[in-house]
């Protein structure tokens, strides 16, 4: 059987096997729009390749979620590294710290050894209290300086630290100070073993003393206010004190605070015997206060000596006095 041709519009896509329908559809009034022919190939594969987009996408937002929660991981892991390297770092420093101390402890004590075995072989050391004090220029000292407490550091650091080695009869040892005694043997005030506040106060008085001395053998007069001052200072300097107020004007003052307090709840805060309490405090600040105008007279003269290398660092420490 003979196949029949198909008559196909080209515009639309219409198609009859009937030439005269054919006919009549292009000569129709209304003309016939051109349609698009849809590849069904095509959109197939469009939404196979929106599928696999869309699993990729899912993908993806399924790893940025593991590896966020892996980022917080590591951030968490590199805190407590950082902070293990910090603490290491810390005792690192805190064992270099120890390890100076201890250096500089030994080389003290060595220092202390050194200067004990150079005194006693080849220095005729003079006892404590015995010292030779020809090379102190007494007239110069009290003329030179204006006020007692610069005349005491002067003349303690020229008595126990020039350059004139007989008199280096005081030395630090492990932190406790040793005087040399009549015996040839290094030794601690038996009273204050461990204190290196009372060997100050007794150099002090000592100074005050030694200057006091001076002054009434060559009749010496200053002028009226310095002698007014003076007098004061002398009073004050030789007073004795609570050992906690030595040098240390602000425990005094709190004791004097404390003991007000106390006046004001007592039954009878008029009563005289506060007054006098009172007056013997106010009495300690004062000395506290001239003990530490020599003490920073004397540091400085100190460091003085250290520099001209008349003594060592070794034998005395700065602090502690």
């Amino acid at each position: 059987m003979r196949k029949k041709k198909t008559y196909i519009c080209e515009k639309c896509g219409y198609n009859t096997i009937y030439k005269s329908h054919y006919i009549s559809h292009l000569s129709r009034l209304t003309p016939c729009n051109k349609k698009k022919k849809c590849n069904l190939k095509t959109y197939k594969n469009l939404e196979i390749e929106e599928k696999t987009y869309k699993y990729q996408i899912k993908e993806l937002l399924i790893k940025l979620k593991q590896s966020n929660k892996e980022s917080e991981k590591l951030k968490l892991e590199k805190t407590e590294l950082n902070n293990k390297l910090e603490k290491k770092d810390k005792n690192i420093d805190d064992l270099i710290k120890t390890n100076k101390m201890l250096a500089k402890q030994a080389t003290d004590y060595k220092e202390t050894i050194n200067i004990n075995m150079t005194m006693n072989n080849y220095i005729n050391v003079n006892a404590y209290g015995k010292e030779n004090l020809k090379y102190i220029n007494m007239q110069k000292l009290l003329t030179d300086y204006k006020s007692l407490a610069q005349m005491v550091a002067k003349q303690i650091q020229l008595k126990h630290f020039s350059k004139y080695k007989e008199n280096h009869n005081i030395i630090l040892e492990r932190k406790i100070y040793k005087t040399y005694n009549n015996e040839g043997i290094w030794e601690t005030n038996p009273k204050y073993p461990n204190s290196t506040i009372f060997i100050a106060n007794e150099l002090i008085k000592k100074g005050v003393d030694n200057i006091d001395d001076y002054k009434k053998t060559e009749n010496i007069k200053f002028e009226k206010n310095k002698e007014k001052t003076y007098r004061k200072d002398k009073k004050y300097l030789r007073k004795n004190i609570a050992l906690s107020c030595m040098f240390n004007p602000s425990e005094a003052t709190k004791r004097l605070k404390e003991i007000q307090e106390q006046r004001k709840i007592d039954s009878d805060p008029k009563d005289k015997k506060w007054d006098e309490i009172e007056k013997k405090y106010k009495k300690e600040i004062k000395t506290a206060k001239k003990q530490l105008d020599v003490k920073d007279a004397f540091l400085n003269n100190l460091k003085e000596s250290i520099e001209k290398k008349n003594i060592k660092a070794g034998m005395v420490k700065f602090k502690n006095y």
